[in-house]
């Protein structure tokens, strides 16, 4: 399975999400899509191949409503 995750810029991603998920059994058995560990990356064509999309919502953020509106259409 194919999971991209969303998130804002403000929040603690690389402690509090990213490495969490890194060391998890999901990471192994799927490919997981971190964003910002990814440079040049056209989110909009990959949420258009993901088959699951999972946002961590706790701070605002323009960018991940985008991604977020993407996802629904898709």
């Amino acid at each position: 399975m194919k999971i991209y995750i969303g998130h804002s810029r403000e929040y603690n991603y690389l402690e509090d999400l990213y490495m969490p998920l890194k060391t998890s059994l999901l990471f192994k058995n799927h490919e997981i899509i971190l964003p910002h560990d990814k440079r040049n990356l056209i989110s909009k064509d990959i949420i258009k191949k993901c088959n699951l999309f999972i946002a961590e919502v706790s701070f605002p953020s323009t960018g991940l409503g985008i991604e977020l509106g993407w996802a629904n259409i898709f």
